[in-house]
């Protein structure tokens, strides 16, 4: 990003330019908006994305049209900010036109835009400068599973009814096997857990507490990020991977899944389950 950039700043202004100013407009940001779940993760990933590759780009960040909002927004993103950058953030409070007057004064009036108090204005008269930014039209409905789950013959899917839960049984024969599981939701999260029973129980419908805890369940943003891992099971029987939706009042979620189970792992031989696993569903429970 760096690079392209660099390149363009030369190809258009006849110098290298490696740092840029940023003006953030708070204007119309809510309290609504602020703790939509994804809008504060979308915020803080971006802020690592930057702190981690592009810190040096950064000249400065102007904040205009700032509210109460702003200081609560700030605090929460603020602990993924280094000292350096943290001192590069400029909050400028008052009215619009107090804002633009200070922009004015910290950024020649020739490129700033004019409806910051600039007097730059584009080619075709818009004031907003909104024909500069690249659009990228509609996201087609086949792109919205975006939980990067790898392409195999061996993916299964489940679709798991609001309330509900589904199992996979795992039959495990030698002690020590590694058991590997990946998964991924399309559009929402799932809860997952691992819990083990006895081998004489294989296929037999069990309550999640009547069978010993394996893996914590927990809820996963399986939706955004394809969800891996693995346990070493250190007895024979049943290991059960289960999907808990009950929580959910409104939605089903539908799950694609694999699973591997390593006979040997210390040579990392792995052995197909094929039959092995087996699905079941649940209505909600306790």
């Amino acid at each position: 990003m760096r690079r392209v950039v660099s390149c363009l700043c030369v190809e258009q202004l006849g110098r290298r330019i490696d740092t840029c100013v940023t003006i953030y407009d708070m204007e119309g940001f809510s309290m609504n908006k602020l703790f939509v779940r994804k809008g504060i993760k979308v915020a803080i990933e971006m802020t690592k994305v930057f702190e981690e590759n592009f810190p040096e780009i950064l000249e400065i960040v102007y904040i205009i049209n700032i509210s109460n909002v702003w200081d609560i927004a700030y605090n929460i993103i603020k602990p993924f900010m280094s000292e350096t950058t943290r001192r590069k953030v400029v909050a400028i409070s008052g009215p619009p036109e107090v804002c633009h007057e200070r922009l004015r004064e910290l950024i020649e009036p020739s490129i700033l835009p004019a409806c910051y108090g600039g007097t730059f204005v584009p080619e075709d008269g818009d004031v907003s400068c909104d024909s500069m930014l690249v659009g990228f039209g509609t996201v087609p409905r086949s792109m919205y599973f975006s939980a990067n789950m790898p392409i195999s013959d061996d993916n299964e899917t489940l679709t798991i009814a609001r309330r509900s839960s589904a199992q996979i049984e795992v039959a495990i024969t030698k002690r020590n096997c590694k058991l590997g599981w990946g998964f991924a939701t399309e559009q929402y999260d799932i809860a997952f857990s691992i819990l083990y029973k006895p081998a004489e129980q294989a296929g037999v419908r069990l309550h999640a507490g009547q069978m010993e805890e394996v893996v914590p369940s927990r809820r996963v943003d399986s939706h955004e990020n394809f969800e891996e891992g693995s346990t070493i099971c250190a007895k024979t029987g049943v290991y059960v991977l289960r999907f808990d939706n009950t929580y959910s009042w409104t939605k089903a979620k539908v799950v694609h899944y694999q699973t591997r189970v390593e006979e040997d792992v210390d040579n990392q031989e792995e052995a197909e389950l094929g039959a092995a696993a087996s699905t079941s569903t649940e209505a909600a429970t306790p």
